[in-house]
């Protein structure tokens, strides 16, 4: 199979964005507006339209060589970019499946390989996937993997240590690069985890919806001590707080927790837990009492909603 041939196979099966594709299909040298449009699926017309926006944008050349009107990337470090994510594509024959990945994704980790699985989680991102698919279709499965792997005494402490700390990058570069900035008077919500929980990554991605969902969101850590989350929920006027337990020696911190954020002369409107201990023992929702034990982020998101307007 010819070059040009393989390319445009390889885009037509990826779902990606027209400037997207554009940048792809000139990773390997320039090409005219008809070999553009036959490698992106689109007319001559709108494709020419889209390349001469883009070099106004200063992200392509052009230029004329006889009748041809050629063009080119711009930056050459764009260029070596598209090409890797090309040649990426290529590889992976256009397959972005979200399950698939997260498996493609985790064996790099335990291999300490953090440079391909970034590359990996960035070809999602090309291929069109938003962050809530990913969060949910390939991250979220691929760290349930990686504890059955480790409860199994199947990898390390270390291994378990390094795919947690490369996710929680990762999902802290999505969130400066995707999330939306809130509203100046956008409602108020807390994400944590419970304090000695140093699982963060649930609530981070609980962190990423909340924020798209029109909340302005403080993420604190479980490093955090109680009388400081409460002094700051007090002085925020949060209105939600979203707190994650992971295991059960972390119960009464978190029983105490709901307690004392209650207490306050102005408690939050809701309080909801979440995490690894709820999913697996939905049966402590009455000892918690909170307002709701939401089993994913995406059902912590979506009840949330009826706390975002004020009464």
């Amino acid at each position: 199979m010819d070059e040009d041939r393989l390319i445009r196979e390889t885009l037509e099966s990826a779902k990606l964005p027209p400037r997207m594709k554009v940048f792809l299909a000139l990773a390997t040298r320039e090409r005219s507006v008809a070999q553009v449009a036959a490698l992106v699926g689109h007319g001559t017309t709108a494709t020419g339209r889209l390349l001469s926006r883009m070099v106004g944008a200063d992200q392509l050349t052009d230029r004329w060589e006889g009748k041809q009107h050629l063009y080119s990337i711009a930056d050459p470090d764009l260029r070596r970019w598209s090409y890797r994510h090309l040649r990426e594509l290529v590889g992976s024959g256009g397959c972005t499946d979200l399950g698939e990945m997260g498996e493609r994704i985790l064996g790099h980790l335990l291999d300490y390989d953090r440079n391909a699985a970034q590359e990996d989680l960035h070809l999602l991102l090309l291929a069109g996937h938003p962050p809530e698919e990913i969060y949910e279709h390939t991250i979220t499965p691929m760290m349930e993997r990686v504890g059955t792997l480790w409860e199994a005494g199947q990898v390390s402490v270390a291994q378990e240590h390094f795919v947690s700390a490369q996710v929680e990058t990762a999902l802290s570069v999505l969130f400066w690069l995707l999330a939306p900035a809130p509203a100046d008077d956008a409602p108020a919500a807390c994400v944590c985890a419970v304090p000695g929980n140093v699982h963060n990554i649930g609530p981070r991605i609980l962190h990423h919806y909340l924020t798209t969902d029109g909340w302005k969101v403080l993420f604190l850590d479980g490093m955090t001590p109680l009388e400081d989350l409460v002094r700051l929920v007090g002085e925020r006027r949060t209105r939600l707080v979203g707190l994650s337990v992971a295991t059960d020696d972390q119960l009464p911190i978190t029983v105490q927790s709901v307690a004392t954020l209650r207490a306050m002369h102005r408690p939050p409107e809701a309080i909801f837990v979440g995490g690894p201990l709820i999913r697996s023992r939905p049966d402590l929702a009455g000892q918690i009492e909170a307002d709701a034990v939401p089993g994913t982020a995406r059902e912590a998101r979506d009840l949330a909603r009826q706390y975002q307007t004020a009464d």
